[in-house]
């Protein structure tokens, strides 16, 4: 057997400082290498390169893979000592590391992703290997990696950095998922439960949506009652009711305004009403209803040519009277929503209802 790990030998080619590697560039024969297992055959392949004095110009350039990228992908331990062990030496330029390759991913992403927690903590602590890059937490969060998350977060991991490869956080990530240790460790290094990813929800939405409610109660303790609309028109509250999750809308009936509580589930009427949902009909008029019911009586409203010269329903003999004209209906969920949408300044909400109401004519 090969001996690689002989410091001694004169003819290993470690033992020549004046040849390095253009690492971002490794052959097919190393590659199979690796990917196969053979880490004797690697090392002969290593070895044999030792004539090859590299390019020292940085090559721009990104590949598939590295070899160590390769190597820790095909999870081969042996191939991996190897490989660092002549990083650490210096005979392969140790921004290996770093290196991005052409999926945007490096060494310490492929070991979290893994779970290999001894591999990441070596990369960060004997590799110096850069912790704030290309999504390391979130592949981490992803995959249920707590004890790597929480390593991560020691380190210092940004909990609320974005990746431009991810459309979450990390604090998505884990809540999507279930990951309940996970996120009690983000939002105990500062993980932010407001922050939208890039489908404007908030990793509560995910929660209240999936029915891990264990995970929605504790990120509403980290909201601080900042309960706001998502890029979609919804509320946490509103969603919860739109999803049927009984548990998670008790909570915040009992933590909201009773005034927040009415004109919330208010929205949520218009919305079913604008958008023709026979299913929710009657759920509908039960939240105008109890909008009614439980709030002092407007100011008149001016009759206005767009709205048909209709006004907002007053009182319940008026909402009655409307109950089975549909059209009327939705005049009602307009007029409702402009008050209640641009009141708020949630002018776009408004336009989107418009938008809405213009494609049942």
């Amino acid at each position: 057997m090969y001996d690689y790990y002989d410091e001694e030998s004169d003819n290993f080619w470690w033992n020549h400082p004046s040849y390095w590697w253009d690492i971002t560039r490794p052959s097919d024969e190393i590659m199979d290498a690796i990917t196969k297992k053979d880490v004797d055959y690697l090392s002969l392949l290593m070895n044999q390169l030792r004539g090859n004095q590299c390019d020292r110009t940085k090559n721009k350039k990104r590949f598939p893979d590295t070899i160590l990228t390769r190597a820790i992908k095909s999870k081969d331990a042996a191939c991996i000592r190897l490989i660092l062990d002549t990083i650490y030496r210096g005979y392969i330029y140790p921004t290996i590391i770093d290196h991005v390759c052409d999926d945007g991913r490096t060494a310490l992403w492929h070991a979290c992703k893994n779970g290999d927690f001894d591999l990441v903590q070596e990369l960060i602590e004997d590799g110096h290997a850069t912790i704030n890059k290309c999504g390391v937490l979130i592949v981490a969060a992803q995959n249920g990696h707590e004890k790597i998350v929480d390593y991560l977060l020691s380190k210092g991991c940004d909990p609320n950095r974005y990746t431009k490869n991810y459309n979450e956080r990390a604090l998505h990530a884990a809540s999507r998922r279930n990951h309940l240790g996970i996120v009690n460790a983000l939002l105990k290094h500062g993980a932010d439960p407001t922050i939208l990813d890039d489908n404007k929800r908030t990793a509560l939405e995910y929660a209240i949506h999936k029915r891990y409610n264990k995970i929605a109660n504790i990120l509403i303790n980290h909201h601080g009652n900042r309960f706001v609309m998502n890029g979609t028109g919804f509320t946490p509250l509103m969603l919860a009711a739109y999803c049927n999750n009984t548990s998670i809308v008790n909570t915040f009936l009992n933590i909201l305004p009773l005034q927040q509580i009415l004109d919330e589930l208010a929205l949520l009427a218009c919305r079913y009403t604008i958008d023709g949902n026979v299913k929710k009909r009657d759920q509908a008029y039960c939240y105008f209803e109890n909008a009614l019911n439980m709030t002092k009586p407007l100011c008149k409203c001016i009759p206005r040519e767009v709205f048909e010269h209709h006004t907002e329903c007053q009182t319940l003999d008026e909402l009655a009277r409307i109950r089975e004209d549909d059209d009327r209906m939705r005049i009602h969920a307009l007029l409702v929503s402009e008050r209640l949408l641009i009141t708020n300044g949630h002018i776009n909400h408004f336009i989107s209802l418009i938008i809405k109401q213009n494609s049942v004519y």
